[in-house]
């Protein structure tokens, strides 16, 4: 369904900005070491070191048979370096890109064309990268909103499998089930990406084909649930726990359940102490690892260009594969209780862009191609906590981690969440609002006042 555009911010714009705000210019990209028949490639990430090193496998492999090098850029800022290099006029050759900044960079990037896979692709990721049916970039990873159980809890509550939330009512009943004087029965965080996406199970939106639409009726009956179930004390917002997630609150035993991304949860799993053992505050870094994004020096990832960056002291990402299993071990992820129209998550996803009138567009469409194939995706899951983005990689990704499997169904049937409510300018709105909300005290929440002042701005910025 068509919707107005709410004015963005052009890449040109962003990069002025960027370049404002930055000391020193360009440095001139250095020639590879590396003798080969083809073009080295720049190729701009972001991400862990240790997703950097399943990454510099995979273009290796590709390298030994293209004859082309390709030398990664880990990104500290991709959006700030990003931009930065395109103001340059020295953007990376290939570049992950979310798909949140695609209208951003709008006339910026070289259409994919034909991609063999496209037909697997999950419907919503191809929603959001077709523009007229032409690729503009090819989904890179994805992730989506499940609701995430503890064991333990749900042991302790009485609860069985039948009891496993599958509306709104039913999560209402459990939470206040699994409600403890030491734990909330559910935490959410208060914000577009996962309170955001009840106005979307009930029918809710912030802006359609009319206008503004942010005062509805469905969206009302949203929020009243959120604002119930915390009225009651069953559910919980980050800050009501001292933590800076839901998914941190869930991994520390402070919210039985909790709506939470796959990689968010894993990261959050993975920073949070034994619970057997209380923190040491004498204890060395390497024993608790932090679930921020780090830069390195590693072979393969040091650059001088502009938007490189490394930083020596940075520890890798706490997760591999298998670690990601075992943190999931007393955790089940379910599909998200559905309101009264659907069930669907939001889906988060990156994807493989290349700039306009490149030189190397050939190469990087090769390169792209391989990195998405079946067996390449299944790899980058595994190294980033994300999605396969096909649902033949997803298949067997799901088989091979069955614990994760709602999170791969969640990808499958999910939507876009600017395609489901409007557009970023729109949702970064209903961020505000939720924080509004989130910020009142059990019992003086307006949710139509919050709604009006909502309608009232996004008003405004459609002009």
């Amino acid at each position: 369904m068509p919707i107005p555009r709410i004015a963005t911010v052009s890449v040109a714009a962003l990069a002025a900005l960027t370049l404002a705000a930055c000391q020193g210019g360009a440095s001139p990209d250095p020639t590879s070491s590396e003798p080969a028949s083809g073009p080295t490639l720049r190729l701009l990430v972001d991400g862990t070191p240790t997703e950097v090193d399943a990454l510099q496998m995979q273009v290796d492999a590709w390298s030994e048979t293209s004859r082309s090098d390709v030398r990664i850029v880990l990104a500290s800022d991709l959006e700030q370096q990003l931009a930065e290099s395109f103001a340059n006029a020295n953007p990376p050759d290939v570049f992950a890109l979310p798909t949140t900044s695609l209208e951003r960079y709008e006339g910026y990037l070289e259409p994919y064309g034909r991609f063999a896979d496209a037909g697997d692709l999950a419907p919503s990721l191809l929603d959001v990268v077709a523009d007229g049916g032409e690729l503009q970039c090819v989904p890179r990873s994805a992730d989506a909103t499940t609701l995430a159980i503890s064991h333990a809890a749900w042991a302790d509550a009485g609860l069985t499998d039948a009891d496993v939330p599958t509306t709104w009512e039913q999560l209402e009943t459990v939470a206040a089930q699994l409600t403890t004087d030491d734990a909330a029965g559910l935490a959410i965080d208060p914000d577009a990406e996962h309170l955001g996406v009840l106005l979307a199970q009930a029918g809710g939106a912030l802006v359609d084909e009319s206008g503004a639409v942010a005062d509805s009726p469905e969206n009302a009956a949203a929020l009243d649930l959120a604002v119930r179930m915390h009225d009651l004390g069953t559910l919980a917002w980050p800050d009501d726990l001292g933590a800076s997630s839901a998914a941190t609150a869930f991994a520390s035993g402070d919210a039985a359940m909790a709506y939470v991304d796959l990689g968010e949860l894993l990261a959050a799993e993975a920073a949070a102490p034994a619970p057997s053992t209380a923190p040491d505050p004498s204890a060395s870094d390497e024993a608790a690892p932090s679930d921020e994004p780090t830069t390195s020096d590693e072979p393969g990832t040091e650059s001088t260009d502009p938007s490189a960056s490394g930083d020596p002291s940075a520890s890798p990402s706490a997760s591999t594969d298998a670690d990601a299993d075992a943190l999931l071990d007393d955790v089940r992820l379910v599909p998200l209780p559905a309101g009264p129209v659907d069930g669907a998550a939001f889906v988060s996803s990156s994807c493989w862009a290349i700039p306009s009138d490149t030189r190397t567009g050939d190469e990087a469409r090769d390169l792209i191609d391989f990195l998405t194939q079946a067996g390449q995706q299944v790899e980058l899951a595994d190294a980033t906590a994300t999605v396969p983005v096909t649902t033949t990689a997803g298949a067997t990704f799901a088989e091979q981690h069955p614990e994760r499997a709602a999170a791969v169904a969640a990808v499958a049937s999910g939507v876009d969440m600017a395609s489901a409510l409007g557009p970023a300018e729109a949702t970064a709105s209903l961020d505000d609002a939720l924080a509004t909300l989130a910020a009142a005290e059990p019992g003086e929440a307006d949710v139509a006042s919050l709604l009006a002042d909502l309608q009232a701005r996004l008003e405004q910025q459609l002009g």
